[in-house]
């Protein structure tokens, strides 16, 4: 099975300090290293992929994203959301417009 540059990039998943050529060339014996040179550049002109360092002691990190600026009230409910199930506080609804659906012949809106 030919690897590519999307299973290199996968071998960075988890690395918070990154890899280094020779690591990442023994994770994927089958892979020139050459080839993986040339895939960690496409892959870092993509912007999926940064470089630390220089010459050996070169590193490779997944690339950060910056987060979506949200607003407060955003924040707050994405805060709440991230809770554990029972934390959060129990919502009842209504069950009637559920039960009284009968597919191809009601609607709900």
């Amino acid at each position: 099975m030919p690897e590519s540059a999307q299973q290199l990039l996968q071998s960075l998943h988890g690395e918070s300090g990154g890899l280094t050529l020779a690591e990442i060339l023994a994770r994927h014996p089958n892979v020139t290293r050459r080839t993986a040179q040339r895939w960690l550049a496409l892959l870092a002109a993509q912007g999926r992929v940064t470089a630390a360092g220089a010459g050996r002691a070169r590193r490779y990190l997944l690339a950060q994203h910056s987060e979506i600026p949200l607003t407060t009230a955003s924040k707050e409910i994405l805060a709440y959301v991230e809770q554990p199930v029972p934390a959060r506080k129990p919502v009842a609804y209504q069950q009637e417009p559920l039960l009284d659906y009968r597919p191809n012949e009601t609607s709900y809106l």
